[in-house]
């Protein structure tokens, strides 16, 4: 009996982590997709995990096969329900970015329209935001760290590269928000 379950949970492991490379493919976190198209794929995932669990639980003759079923389907259930909820959220915030976008970058475009000014304006944000790390990282160490510190310069990298990688799943969700409009 011992052998038994310890074969059910590898196979068990095994196909979770099938199932998760499945997922990142389908639905990368970077990725925003339609909901429908999701749902469809999310359904055929399902059931596809469903029924290879199924075979291989089968040959093992177990008085909870049902039970043992029942679980394995509830972890992929969570995981599908909480990437789908994610999608969605991105969805749902891109129809306010959408409807927003033109208003506010005209406006900005207005308001700083030279390349000089642009300069000026992101050289004192990047001041700005380098002054908070450094103080935050002087806090956590004891002593004084200087805005130009490498490990501040390189928080600052971070914070714009998740800057931008937003910024592209808000321009994939506004895309999939103007396709559902129409």
């Amino acid at each position: 009996e011992a052998f038994v379950k310890v074969e059910i949970f590898k196979h068990r492991d095994q196909l979770l982590e099938q199932f998760n490379k499945r997922l990142a493919s389908l639905a990368p976190s970077t990725k925003v997709i339609d909901p429908e198209v999701f749902s469809e794929e999310a359904k055929k995932i399902k059931k596809d995990f469903q029924n290879s669990f199924e075979s291989k639980i089968k040959s093992f003759k177990l008085e909870d096969e049902d039970k043992q079923i029942q679980d394995f389907m509830k972890s992929i259930n969570e995981k599908l329900e909480a990437r789908g909820q994610a999608n969605m959220a991105e969805v749902e915030a891109a129809n306010m970015k959408l409807f927003a976008t033109p208003f506010v970058g005209s406006g900005l475009f207005f308001m700083t329209g030279h390349p000089y000014v642009d300069a000026i304006l992101l050289a004192g944000f990047g001041y700005v935001q380098a002054e908070r790390h450094a103080k935050s990282m002087a806090r956590a160490m004891g002593n004084e760290v200087p805005f130009y510190d490498p490990r501040v310069l390189q928080t600052l990298a971070v914070d714009g590269r998740r800057f931008a990688e937003q910024r592209v799943r808000d321009v994939q969700a506004m895309g999939v928000a103007a396709q559902r409009c129409t």
